[in-house]
């Protein structure tokens, strides 16, 4: 009785542990993926004024790579700001699920 009370003890150590690795993989993927394409737009990006982001500072860099991910400003015909967070928000989501993905491939017993 003892060795399967060790049994059950021990599946659901591995089940936590698996459970646990899942959302640290999401949580990775959710906070990594907005700030690696934010860092490149920064250096690469050129605002909507045709300044290179770069060379701006404080809010404008923010807003102005925020609004380069939406299409650029909204005077320049893109969806500005608002439109950069949402394209932001779905990089994240897709971090997420390529996180899950890559976790559930190295973690799945091979056959």
């Amino acid at each position: 009785m003892v060795a399967s009370q060790d049994k059950t003890k021990t599946d659901r150590t591995a089940r936590l542990t698996k459970t646990g690795g899942r959302m640290v993989a999401k949580g990775v993927g959710l906070a990594g993926a907005p700030a690696v394409a934010s860092t490149l737009v920064a250096s690469l990006g050129t605002a909507s004024t045709g300044i290179p982001i770069s060379t701006l500072g404080g809010a404008a860099a923010m807003k102005a790579t925020v609004a380069w991910f939406g299409g650029g400003a909204l005077a320049a015909g893109g969806f500005g700001v608002a439109g950069g967070l949402v394209v932001l928000g779905a990089i994240g989501v897709g971090g997420a699920w390529g996180a899950k993905k890559l976790y559930n491939s190295v973690t799945k017993p091979k056959d």
